[in-house]
């Protein structure tokens, strides 16, 4: 279909808002990509990987929002908040509507 001048089209399917600025993409399998792994002496810590814009404000709201600590990894696509939270930090995304592929 053509689309006339002047008229604006309809935003891809897969891109969502960015809220904050940041979005979080999904897996290949559509999940949300949190993991949670083990380091030194035992702690526990959540990656959310697949974020894209800007990580310091979504790594900002999560703190604030889990009461935990957390850093950005310079990668530039990680996240770990300390411990394990995948379950809060999946419904916090959901809410803040900034999952795209999910």
């Amino acid at each position: 279909p053509s689309v006339a001048v002047g008229s604006t089209a309809p935003p891809p399917q897969n891109s969502a808002p960015v809220l904050g600025g940041y979005r979080v993409h999904g897996t290949k399998k559509g999940s949300i990509p949190l993991s949670t792994e083990s380091r030194a002496k035992g702690k526990k810590v959540t990656v959310l990987r697949n974020v894209d814009g800007d990580m310091q404000a979504l790594l900002k709201d999560l703190k604030e929002s889990l009461g935990t600590g957390g850093l950005a990894h310079e990668n530039g696509t990680e996240l770990e908040i300390q411990g394990e939270h995948e379950d809060r930090i999946a419904a916090f995304l959901k809410k803040k509507g900034c999952l795209v592929g999910v």
